[in-house]
Order: structure tokens, then sequence, then C-alpha cells
């Protein structure tokens, strides 16, 4: 990593700063908002987990992701162009994964800033929690949740590439411990099995693809 000095987080409220701070590179890779100052690439101004904004949230990004899913395809057929799109999505989800064991605890206390994606026409006001797909949580709820899906310790275990350390098939292992994560509504929405399925398959691939933003690899 080649940025050493830590930049804190931009936002303010009644005169007084957030007091997080990150490495630039390290804020990236964990999904955070993270934008150069007027064009400038070696100032940034960074917002941490609390103060991101809603499109940072892991939800959003995976409704991004599933998004491009639904574009119809030609023949029956994905082009390339889309696959390539499915994938960098996929990127960026598993970098975020793979900081789980670092904003698991803020998610816990605080949530996330996640906000409804609404179809042209629709309006917030007038649609049901079930139509807007919010799940009510609270911190204690998130905790059991954070809990029963292990997720620190499968942040953790992608930020390692663990699942690369034993000899054989590591799909089973890697895809049991996203289905988890997946199937926790709390912090991924209710999905329904396709959906699960849908990500399972490319967040298995974009890992085995060994890229090396998604953690050290190991010889």
């Amino acid at each position: 990593r080649k940025d050493k000095v830590k930049v804190q987080c931009n936002h303010t409220h009644l005169k007084k700063s957030c007091q997080m701070n990150f490495h630039v590179t390290c804020a990236r890779q964990a999904g955070l908002e993270v934008s150069d100052v007027d064009g400038n690439d070696v100032q940034f101004h960074i917002k941490c987990f609390e103060h991101a904004g809603c499109n940072y949230a892991l939800r959003a990004v995976l409704e991004d992701m599933l998004e491009m899913d639904k574009i119809p395809k030609s023949n029956g057929y994905m082009s390339f162009e889309y696959a390539s799109k499915i994938f960098n999505w996929g990127i960026l989800a598993m970098q975020c994964l793979g900081w789980a064991w670092q904003w698991s605890d803020w998610w816990v206390h605080l949530g996330d800033r996640w906000e409804p994606l609404l179809e042209p026409g629709q309006k917030e006001e007038d649609m049901t929690k079930e139509e807007l797909r919010i799940i009510d949580s609270t911190p204690e709820s998130r905790c059991r949740d954070a809990r029963r899906c292990r997720l620190a310790a499968f942040g953790a275990a992608l930020r390692n590439r663990d699942y690369d350390k034993k000899e054989g098939d590591d799909r089973k292992p890697l895809e049991r411990a996203l289905r988890a994560v997946l199937s926790t509504p709390s912090l991924v929405g209710p999905l329904i099995k396709s959906e699960i399925d849908f990500f399972v398959e490319w967040l298995a691939r974009v890992y085995r693809s060994k890229l090396p933003i998604l953690g050290s690899i190991h010889p």
C-alpha cells in the first residue's frame, strides 16, 4: 500500500467533524465513499461507513449487480459486455465483503444507509414497506444476524484467501459461506432463491479469479 497517511472522514455536523480516519486504498476496498478534491489525484475526501452515500451500501451494490442481469438478452444469451459489467459489480461486492471483518461492528451498531430502489413512476410515500423491500432491524437483531452468518469471520477469510489454502474443491465451503450471508435479509434485503443462486455463482466466480485487489494471494 502506497498511501501511508490517513484521511479523516469529511462529514461535519453542527461544526463537529467525524473522527474516523482511513488510508485511501483501504477505504476504497472497504466500499467507503472516496472522491478526489476538485480533480486533484493527490487530495481526497472520504466518508466513513456511517456517513457514506446510500449507493455505497453492500445491498445497493448487489441491487445494481442484479439490475444488470435483468437486461433483455439477445437470443437468450448474455453478451460479453453485460457479463463484464456483472463481473465488475461482483468485484465491488467482494471487495466490500472482504472488509466485513472491519465494518461488521459498524453495521451492527449503525445499520447502513441503503435507500429503496424506485422504478420510474413509483413514489415512496405511496408504497408499503413490503413493496419497498424494507427490512426493519435493531442493533440487537443485527448482532444476532452477524453471528449467525459469521459475517466478520467470512470477511477475514475472503481477505486472507482461506478458501485457497486446502487442496481440493473449495467451491462447497465458499458457496455455503456466501449463501449464509446472502440469506441475511437485514444485510442484503429479502432475496429469493434464484437471486441468491445468481449472486453465489457470480461472486464465487469473482473470488476464483484471484484478482490481487480482492486480498492477498498465497503462492
